[in-house]
């Protein structure tokens, strides 16, 4: 049988011709793929050296000799510095977030103690958390976070001790506390000044005895313990 050669190469020549139009045409597309990403605008990195804030941080508050000691402390973080040492150390020691990891490039997690810092700050004085990335080079979202986590860790080590109905030694204890302290005897409860609705007040009086948050007017019943 007889093969025609000529035909089988002319079929060839079609088929690398079609595949180098293939080719040719997708590297055109790259190409232009590619010139047109180099044109977008790249984002502006800032680069946040969480390991000098900590520094400073520890410097300014935590070191044996820091700038500001216990009564500064005190102010600024509306917690005493013992109390807050007891919040980090439980966290740290219970909750993987609060640990010091590295990401990927190698780069240091910030601490736990500048993550409740910005929670405290936040928490105290309703700081914004843009506002804490100035001291301690911390994104807001990274503020946020520590935010979410110390709350949750908080209310799971704790509810248990503190976030319970007070038992009866419990109350005498708070007694003795607040005779101590202000020299009377406390109540963990009062019914000063609650109102109580005056349905048949008389119109003349109504001036007197009526409220903008309440419907009617209405009377306050004062209250003294002894």
């Amino acid at each position: 049988m007889e093969v025609n050669n000529d035909s089988s190469s002319s079929d060839d020549v079609l088929i690398n011709n079609n595949l180098l139009h293939v080719l040719s045409r997708t590297a055109q597309l790259l190409l232009q793929i590619n010139a047109s990403s180099s044109n977008i605008q790249r984002r502006n990195t800032i680069h946040r050296d969480c390991l000098e804030a900590k520094r400073m941080l520890i410097r300014h508050y935590f070191a044996d000799d820091s700038t500001y000691g216990h009564a500064q402390f005190r102010k600024r973080f509306r917690i005493s510095k013992g109390l807050f040492m007891r919040l980090i150390g439980d966290l740290e020691m219970n909750y993987p977030y609060f640990q010091t990891t590295w990401n990927a490039t190698n780069q240091r997690s910030f601490s736990v103690v500048q993550k409740c810092t910005s929670t405290i700050h936040q928490l105290s004085k309703s700081y914004n958390r843009d506002s804490l990335d100035e001291y301690l080079n911390m994104l807001e979202i990274t503020s946020r976070e520590a935010l979410e986590n110390f709350l949750y860790g908080v209310v799971q080590m704790y509810k248990a001790e503190y976030l319970c109905r007070p038992t009866s030694t419990d109350i005498e204890l708070l007694y003795e506390a607040h005779e101590d302290r202000h020299g009377i005897h406390g109540m963990l409860g009062s019914i000063d000044c609650t109102h109580w609705n005056w349905r048949n007040c008389p119109t003349e009086l109504i001036g007197q005895y009526m409220r903008g948050d309440h419907q009617y007017p209405s009377m306050i019943l004062e209250a003294v313990t002894s």
